[in-house]
């Protein structure tokens, strides 16, 4: 069983500065952070390429549970001083679309078909992604790692108070300048300073950087009302694109991303963590359909027609998620129920 003292786990191996005086160590981690096993099979090896971090980093895939996670992280207190200085949340956009430049678009846009798939793709886009279908009309939301408030609309709209909770100081400025409430932390500092409790939690994106996942949701689910729901969205390890792609696939994600869920464990964490799953689907953002095939990630020479053809590529994502499991897992979890215990669960 892991240790709720992190050093009992994990060995710092090297201590590396960044820039502005501050600096980060990277740790062995000695077993599996979800069940504690410490036999695994290695099935990547890379280091970061998208922001530049210096280290080669290996992930593992847990014999115990099937959890695949980093061997070597970003010690948890430091980690904050990593993402100042390197991290985004940066998502490929239609802006540099131009759509009128394709014979086939302009063909279909005749026929009405474009508008049709632009309709279909926009409501399958915000009930998925956006998680609006998860929410109820006077529901109290809290967004954990909201960023720069991207769902704030989504959820005002559904008739639901929208809350964010940021540990970056000037995403939660900026979040607050949009006129909405944001506090800055994590949170089980959160939960320390304030009793608000909330019907809904949303995570998005967010699971795979934690490196005590348990820990992680059991704050979330304290943060819930009873009967409260925690809805997440993370990269689906069992993907059609990661076993395509392989050690090229776009969620790998070194060092950032810690641990890498599918069905199954996510349905373990959850017991682990004194909830259980209500619901389970997967898709594939259009945005990360394109940043996996844009160059120099394959060579891909098609990415200019997959900008033009969105609605096109959007709905051939939609029927192809309906055969093969999608590159994001959404899962919606709900507490058990007011009183019963969560801190004695097991994870053996």
């Amino acid at each position: 069983m892991p240790s709720s003292d992190l050093s009992e786990t994990h060995q710092v191996i090297v201590d590396r500065s960044l820039d502005g005086g501050s600096s980060v160590a990277i740790e062995e981690i000695h077993a599996c952070p979800l069940c504690g096993e410490e036999d695994y099979t290695e099935v990547f090896y890379g280091s970061d390429d998208r922001h530049g971090f210096q280290g080669e980093f290996t992930a593992v895939e847990c014999l115990g549970c099937g959890l695949v996670y980093l061997k070597q992280i970003v010690n948890p207190e430091r980690a904050k001083n990593l993402y100042e200085q390197y991290y985004t949340h940066d998502c490929i956009q239609d802006r540099k679309a131009t759509v009128n430049e394709s014979h086939l678009f302009t063909y279909l846009e005749k026929l009405g078909l474009v508008s049709l798939m632009r309709s279909l793709h926009a409501s399958v886009f915000r009930r998925s992604v956006l998680f609006s279908r998860y929410i109820q009309k006077g529901d109290s939301v809290l967004d954990v790692g909201c960023g720069h408030g991207n769902l704030a609309h989504v959820v005002t709209e559904q008739g639901a108070s929208w809350n964010g909770l940021e540990i970056d100081a000037k995403r939660c400025a900026y979040v607050r300048g949009m006129g909405y409430r944001c506090f800055e932390g994590t949170i089980e500092e959160f939960l320390e300073i304030r009793s608000e409790r909330f019907d809904v939690l949303l995570l998005s994106h967010v699971l795979e950087h934690c490196h005590d996942p348990v820990a992680f949701i059991r704050s979330c689910r304290s943060a819930l009302k009873p009967g409260g729901r925690l809805v997440l969205a993370s990269p689906n390890y069992d993907s059609f694109d990661r076993r395509k792609f392989g050690e090229k696939w776009l969620h790998w994600h070194a060092p950032y991303h810690v641990c890498q869920f599918n069905q199954s464990t996510i349905g373990r964490l959850a017991v682990l963590s004194g909830m259980t799953i209500r619901s389970f689907t997967t898709m594939t953002p259009y945005c990360f359909f394109v940043r996996q095939r844009s160059a120099p990630r394959t060579g891909s020479a098609f990415l200019a027609w997959l900008y033009r053809l969105q609605p096109i590529v959007s709905l051939y994502l939609l029927f192809r998620d309906w055969f093969m499991p999608g590159d994001v897992l959404i899962a919606e979890l709900v507490t058990k129920g007011a009183g019963e215990a969560t801190r004695g669960a097991s994870r053996g």
